[in-house]
């Protein structure tokens, strides 16, 4: 069932409308979702980490005389 009314050129564009409907998925819990944002905060904080000591001067690496 589609909410946007476009023509069916458009639509037929998006992957989306090639992908067969599936069927209800059971109930996840709430353990799933919390795993995730866990694990998401956690590569968040170490690519932050990991671009705060990055070399991003030309001095630091070593291209300024």
């Amino acid at each position: 069932m589609r909410q946007v009314h476009l023509p069916d050129r458009a639509v037929d564009a998006s992957p989306f409308e090639h992908i067969p409907p599936l069927p209800a998925m059971r109930d996840p819990g709430v353990a799933a979702p919390i795993l995730l944002a866990t694990v998401a905060a956690a590569l968040t904080t170490l690519g932050l980490a990991g671009f705060r000591r990055r070399a991003t001067s030309a001095r630091s690496c070593g291209r300024h005389r």
